[in-house]
């Protein structure tokens, strides 16, 4: 089955490693997105996707947009049999769509219709979900809206990251992937149409929604830590000697203990510290302060008296 792959994290590199080791797929093509610049240099960086194809000498796409003549015509080139789309970053127009023989897969790490959209993992996390999935779907024009060919659930624990999840949900992929692209090509799929009313969005995390407010119960900022965890990280504001700075919140606990205030730092009986919230408080595990290495809270405490750390910003 001839395959044309369109991805770019971590996530999607996985996939397309599955897909690559098992004889019965050819790999084709491969598109990702353009390299991105990161760190303080703003060097070009290039995706996972991108890494793996290189690393196997796939034929390797890297358009500015999926819809540029040029780019329609080097993938009507390569007579695929679907396209499979794992986290690609951009929306597919129609004539796009239509390429392919049996169409366009997604691979989408939400039980749909529930967390449509670019961020699935870490809403579900932030949104107390205790259960969660991946589907996999013939698309079409909208928005993770088209009919569902393939549905596998997993359980969300109070200790998982946006990583881990990341991780379990990959591993319940990859099966399924590759029994839904066979059961397209043998015309054994049987597609489910979604019930729109049903539907909840997931939409790009940006930077205001992962600041910490501690006036929030603490069950919601450990959901909102997790949740943004490890990238792009909770943070929130700190005062050090009346200096202030972002500080990075990457683990936490939650402690069933009420206070006064919230923001506060406080000692609790076994010699460890936490930050008092609107109900509740949560100690801090792994920190990061801005220009700084990330730590331990307890190592951070350390290196600075507690009177000269201030939470609650006036």
């Amino acid at each position: 089955m001839r395959i044309v792959f369109f991805g770019t994290p971590e996530f999607a590199e996985q996939l397309l490693q599955t897909l690559y080791n098992d004889k019965q797929f050819s790999i084709v093509g491969v598109v990702t997105r353009p390299d991105k610049p990161k760190g303080r240099s703003k060097t070009p960086q290039p995706s996972a996707v991108k890494i793996f194809s290189n690393q196997n000498l796939l034929p390797l796409f890297q358009p500015v947009r999926a819809s540029s003549p040029e780019f329609i015509e080097q993938m009507q080139a390569l007579k695929a049999d679907a396209f499979v789309v794992v986290a690609y970053g951009q929306i597919l127009k129609k004539i796009v769509l239509d390429i392919p023989k049996f169409g366009c897969i997604n691979v989408h790490a939400s039980l749909l219709p529930k967390y449509r959209g670019a961020a699935p993992i870490q809403r579900a996390i932030m949104g107390g979900e205790t259960i969660t999935g991946v589907t996999i779907m013939q698309m079409d024009e909208g928005m993770d809206t088209g009919p569902m060919l393939a549905t596998a659930q997993c359980s969300i624990t109070s200790s998982m990251n946006s990583h881990d999840l990341s991780t379990a949900l990959c591993e319940l992929s990859k099966p399924l992937l590759k029994k839904t692209l066979l059961d397209i090509f043998y015309n054994n799929a049987h597609p489910v149409i979604q019930d729109d009313s049903q539907a909840t969005y997931a939409p790009k995390i940006e930077l205001v929604d992962t600041e910490v407010m501690w006036d929030k119960s603490a069950d919601e900022l450990n959901r909102l830590i997790h949740g943004v965890s490890p990238e792009p990280g909770a943070w929130c504001w700190i005062h050090i000697k009346n200096e202030k700075k972002r500080l990075r919140i990457f683990s936490c606990q939650v402690v069933k203990q009420e206070f006064n205030n919230s923001g506060d730092i406080v000692e609790l009986e076994d010699k460890q510290y936490c930050i008092t919230c609107g109900q509740n408080a949560l100690i801090l595990n792994l920190i990061q302060l801005e220009g700084k290495k990330i730590t331990t809270f307890k190592d951070f405490l350390r290196g600075y008296p507690r009177s000269q750390l201030h939470f609650r910003i006036p």
